[in-house]
């Protein structure tokens, strides 16, 4: 029986490899023309953040506080009311606008605003002092808070939810027991801050940053703010607990956290985001600027400030800027609003960024996000229902409340499903014509892109399992038919002779060049390790980088005069043949190449080499008048020996341009004539003073 089975079992393996290799045969057999590479997969980068102002509420009074809820669902500013000098919480629906309530508060003008981790309380601290918590849910007030006596500087909840730091501006820091709502504990400072992980409480007065550490009931001197001079006005820890940001003026100070071997938390200075980032992208500069609010995203990455500008002839302005956390870079500035901008927030997921003005503006920045329909979608614009197509890309913004179409029709998205669209990291080659397609995988072509072109990474999107390319406006190719190149600016020397530039770097030759050429490379194209280069004569075309040597060059970038006629040329081992300079010429030197005695230069639209020792550089100044002392010739070239263009009278009227050692380069003014004359027979004095 055992024999038996083991024959069977063997003679099944037997069948299972042969089907194997009969159908691996029958693939290798169909796909004939299949590549024999395998392209390298386009790198795909995060979808950056594309902030605009995508809401913006007009309200009659004073904005100094905004907070998201929880979930993202709601957003809650303080403001007072006008009508009845009472201050107020408003929430509203952050993607619509809708008011879903109105809180009143005790103590005038609400300053500042918190939410508990679970959504369910507000804390509303006034200017007169008190401090409102509110019920979410009940829109009713529980309690009211009265140990400060000056206006509230700094509100928050810790993210367990058990307690609640509270400061003011006399310097008086709480903290609450929110069992008992009884203070357990009175610091001294301004701002307050907790630890995403509800260890430690930052407290920050004008000279000095401290840590209360709430479990050890122990409070540690961690900075010292001597050498700051001016306002701190903002605190924060970073969501992921690694950095504590505050601000000092418009400066921002990153401070990294960490702990000793004792556990004791302790902070380096990471970085200092000077205020200049973002004054200098201003339309008008101003002055001095002011951070007044602060919000790291979600991922910690990004951070949103809020700020008020001085001018010195103009009314102060309110910006909102984003900071890329790990370079430091402006990637965003809105500016103009009026007054201040006195709280920024980011939305608990990132898609949104909330402020509020002095002036009474309440702004919604929105994350959109690109993606192409699967199905027909249904979208709902008000009362009216509208379909988009399948394969329509459009840009959305995605929250808790809901998924909203805002390209290339406006409307919340009520049936269909999306698929993620990424920004390429690099411009692609299409390198072999490829079908354009309305949608990923179809198999009715709209339209071909051809062989060579090169599409900008700003144009390109990519699908999520990076088989397909978008191309704006224009419809999907597959990925198979490109490959990635990066831009570069390069100086080559062609190495080798019967150097060859192809059309494409997976084609034949179009165009030889010899030996000594000198070429500038625009992209590399790291599969095929070519380079896309022109050469002074204007060709262009895909070249091999083993037949390439880099050229090191200096750039020069300034005006220059031909002291003799001469030829540009192309090549430095060979100067038979090129474009005539005459003598006097003005060129443009661009830059000098280190190691040989040439120039390369630009006439007009041609370029090319040119010997050291056939151009002098002229110094350029603004214009100004003078006068020949006595008979004289205009010359071509700044030298003696140079041709006469013109012979001039005394005191003919002469407007200078330029000068090269002992001569100006000079026009005359009456019949607009340009050339040079040495300095010694000008004068600046006019003819009717000469004695």
């Amino acid at each position: 029986m055992k024999k038996v089975v083991s024959l069977i079992v063997k003679h099944l393996l037997y069948i299972c490899l042969n089907l194997i290799f009969i159908i691996f045969s029958l693939n290798s057999v169909a796909s004939p023309q299949k590549e024999k590479f395998k392209l390298p997969k386009i790198r795909t980068i995060p979808n950056k953040i594309t902030l605009d102002v995508w809401e913006k509420w007009n309200s009659k009074n004073w904005i100094l506080s905004v907070t998201f809820s929880p979930n993202g669902n709601w957003i809650a500013y303080g403001s007072y009311s006008s009508f009845n000098g009472r201050g107020t919480v408003t929430i509203i629906d952050p993607l619509t606008g809708n008011r879903k309530a109105v809180l009143y508060t005790t103590g005038g003008q609400v300053e500042k605003l918190a939410v508990s981790p679970d959504g369910n309380l507000i804390a509303a601290g006034n200017a007169g002092g008190t401090i409102d918590i509110f019920d979410v849910k009940s829109k009713e007030k529980i309690k009211t808070l009265r140990e400060h006596k000056r206006t509230i500087s700094s509100i928050a909840f810790s993210p367990n939810g058990k307690l609640l730091a509270s400061a003011d501006y006399d310097g008086v820091v709480k903290l609450w027991d929110l069992n008992t709502w009884e203070p357990i504990k009175t610091f001294s400072g301004k701002l307050v801050a907790f630890s995403p992980d509800s260890k430690y409480l930052a407290i920050l007065n004008r000279k000095e940053l401290f840590i209360y550490d709430i479990s050890k009931g122990n409070t540690s001197k961690i900075l010292s703010l001597k050498n700051l001079y001016g306002p701190v006005d903002t605190i924060c820890f970073s969501p992921d607990g690694t950095l504590i940001a505050f601000s000092n003026f418009d400066n921002i100070y990153i401070l990294k956290v960490s702990k000793d071997n004792k556990m004791q938390i302790k902070l380096k200075m990471k970085k200092v985001i000077k205020g200049t980032q973002y004054r200098k992208r201003m339309e008008h500069y101003p002055n001095y600027g002011e951070i007044l609010s602060m919000s790291f995203s979600p991922d910690s990455k990004l951070i949103a400030i809020g700020t008020i500008n001085f001018f010195k002839n103009r009314p102060q302005a309110g910006v909102v800027a984003i900071f890329d956390v790990k370079t430091g870079t402006c990637i965003k500035l809105l500016e103009k609003y009026r007054n201040d901008v006195r709280s920024v927030t980011f939305s608990p997921d990132g898609s949104m960024i909330a402020f509020g003005c002095h002036s009474g503006e309440l702004g919604v920045l929105k994350v959109e996000e690109p993606f192409f329909s699967l199905t027909t979608l249904d979208i709902l614009d008000k009362d009216k229902l509208l379909s988009i197509p399948k394969g329509t890309v459009i840009k959305a913004v995605r929250g808790n409340g809901g998924t909203y179409i805002v390209y290339p029709i406006y409307g919340k998205l009520k049936e269909g499903r999306l698929n993620p669209l990424y920004y390429s990291a690099n411009p692609i080659l299409v390198f072999k014509e490829s079908p354009l397609l309305p949608y990923p995988g179809s198999q009715y072509p709209v339209g071909t892109i051809k062989k060579g072109e090169i599409v900008d990474k700003k144009q390109i999107l990519i699908t999520r399992d990076k088989k397909y390319l978008y191309l704006d406006r224009k419809g999907f190719i597959s990925a198979n038919s490109t490959v990635k190149i990066k831009p570069c600016k390069i100086s080559f020397l062609a190495k080798i002779e019967g150097t060859v530039l192809k059309t494409l770097p997976n084609e034949n030759a179009s165009y030889t060049v010899p030996t000594g050429t000198v070429l500038f490379a625009k992209y590399f194209c790291p599969y095929f390790n070519y380079y896309l280069v022109t050469s002074p004569s204007g060709k262009s075309g895909w070249v091999s980088a083993q037949y390439l040597e880099k050229l090191p060059v200096k750039d020069i970038n300034k005006d220059a005069v031909a002291l003799k006629s001469t030829n540009l040329f192309f090549s430095v081992s060979s100067k038979d043949h090129g474009i005539p300079i005459n003598q006097g010429e003005i060129i443009k030197v661009v830059f000098k190449l280190k190691n040989y005695p040439l120039y390369y230069v630009k006439k007009g639209k041609n370029k090319g080499l040119i010997n050291k020792d056939s151009i002098a550089f002229i110094k350029m100044f603004n214009p100004q008048k003078l006068w020949t002392i006595t008979d004289t010739v205009l010359l071509k070239a700044p030298q003696k020996s140079a041709d006469v263009i013109r012979n001039l009278p005394k005191f003919t009227e002469l407007k200078v341009l330029g000068r090269v050692n002992d001569f100006y380069y000079v026009e005359v003014i009456s019949i607009k004539l340009k050339g040079w004359i040495p300095t010694e027979l000008t004068t600046l004095v006019k003819p009717d003073k000469l004695s």
